[in-house]
Formats: structure tokens, C-alpha cells, sequence
């Protein structure tokens, strides 16, 4: 698999550099190898501290609200692409901190500035693939059903891997984790997956 050659230059920390990169790493999701995730990560946690030392030195000198919304804003996007890409990097070969930067990523995107739908599937992707390697804390599994139910609820057309998510919630019921154990519930998700494509 040929990978890109390059990242988005980001010389100067613009609103059109972080888009640019933001972008770059959307388009790429599930297309290139470890070292190059690898590559995007740092690049996105480059990006991310320098936008964070950048409005510190401005705080105060404006009181425009404006720039405190750009800033939370490009905040927001920066923290969920370097969440989603240390997730994608750990399911690739690295290090367990990687899924552990991942959850940390993720759950402050979550519990800050408020999910969307993907944002909420990759964090229940890194709370199953905690709990795959025993490594899930208490209370984990109960949101990572909570996660998976509501990302169940979207349109085929507005996430991808649905029919994993179908999967995943299906196992859930099928063992009780994170929620009462029912089998009728576990085999109407196993459906709903196999309709979306998956051999289940």
C-alpha cells in the first residue's frame, strides 16, 4: 500500500492550516499504515499544543468573543482527529498509551464540547478494545453500551461501520456487559449487522 508523501505544511498556526490538516487526516482514515499514522499523530498534537500556547498568550488582550469561539472551535476539531487517529494507530500495532491517549482525547471532545455521533463511536471502539485486552475500568462497558446503542440509531449514510457497531452491541446483550443480558435483543443486532453486509 503506497502511502501518502507528505503533511499539510503548518508553518504558521492559521485557521486554514488547521483545516487543511484536519481535513488531510479525515481523508485518510483506514488508507494508510502505522508509520505514517504515527506521523499524523505527532502532527496533530504539534498543532494542538501550539494552538493552545497561542491563545494563552491572547487571553485577555481581546475581549471579543470571537476568538475565544474559533478557538474552541479548531480546539474541538484537533482533539477528536487526534483521538480517532491514536485509536487508529493502537488498532494498527502501537503501544496500549496510544489507546489510553485515544479514550483521553475522545472523552474530553464528549464530555466538553459535546458528541456527535462518530466522535461517540470511536470512543466506544477504545472502551471495547479496553475491555477486549482486561483492561476496562468499572464503569466503562456501561458507556460503551450507552455509546453503541445510540450510534446504532444513525443513518447508514451518516457513520461508517455501522454494521460493527451493530456487532459490537449485539455481543454486549449476548454477554451482559455494560447491560442486562438478553438474548432476543443480541440476535436482532446480529441481524441488523448481517443486513449492512457483515458475515456475523
Amino acid at each position: 500500500m503506497e502511502e501518502p508523501k507528505y503533511i499539510p505544511s503548518l508553518e504558521s498556526n492559521t485557521l486554514e492550516n488547521i483545516d487543511e490538516l484536519v481535513m488531510f487526516a479525515r481523508e485518510r482514515r483506514g488508507v494508510i499504515g502505522l508509520s505514517f499514522s504515527l506521523l499524523l499523530v505527532k502532527a496533530l498534537a504539534g498543532v494542538l499544543a501550539e494552538q493552545k500556547r497561542t491563545y494563552k498568550n491572547q487571553e485577555g488582550a481581546n475581549s471579543d468573543v470571537a476568538p475565544y469561539v474559533r478557538h474552541k472551535s479548531r480546539e474541538r476539531l484537533l482533539y477528536k482527529e487526534l483521538g480517532i487517529w491514536c485509536y487508529l494507530s493502537y488498532a494498527q500495532g502501537a503501544s496500549f498509551p496510544f489507546l489510553l491517549q485515544a479514550e483521553l482525547c475522545l472523552r474530553r471532545v464528549c464530555d466538553i464540547y459535546g458528541k456527535d455521533v462518530e466522535t461517540g463511536k470511536y470512543l466506544a471502539f477504545v472502551l471495547w478494545s479496553k475491555w477486549q485486552i482486561h483492561k476496562a475500568q468499572p464503569g466503562d462497558m456501561k458507556r460503551c453500551f450507552a455509546l453503541l446503542s445510540a450510534c446504532s440509531q444513525a443513518d447508514a449514510l451518516s457513520i461508517s461501520q455501522l454494521e460493527v457497531v451493530w456487532f459490537r452491541l449485539g455481543y454486549l446483550y449476548q454477554v451482559g456487559a455494560g447491560c442486562t443480558k438478553d438474548k432476543i435483543k443480541a440476535l436482532y443486532c446480529y441481524q441488523q449487522a448481517r443486513n449492512l453486509g457483515l458475515d456475523c
